[in-house]
């Protein structure tokens, strides 16, 4: 049950970071008022795999956010944490 919960979450937190980067640089083309940097990192702790994604794959149209060194060190922290949130999953599940 739990196992489930988390992994729905995961999901969710994954699929909006992903959206809120594409809408983020959508904005910054645009020249548009953007998505707060402390909202993106947020996001990021809480849906790490969307971000890397949107950063690794830079999305269209250049680089987004792979400049900020602070990104990537709060993506792959949190990409750590979550990997031992999984590893603690698995554990209380046996």
């Amino acid at each position: 049950m739990l196992w489930e919960i988390f992994f729905a979450c995961e999901i969710f937190f994954t699929v909006l970071s992903f959206s809120c980067m594409r809408i983020d640089k959508y904005k910054a083309i645009c020249h548009m008022r953007r998505i707060p940097e402390k909202a993106l990192l947020l996001l990021t702790v809480l849906g790490p795999w969307g971000t890397l994604t949107a950063m690794c794959f830079r999305l269209k149209n250049g680089r987004h956010k792979n400049r900020k060194p602070v990104f990537w060190v709060i993506d792959i922290l949190s990409v750590l944490l979550h990997l031992a949130l999984y590893a603690a999953l698995i554990f209380i599940s046996e």
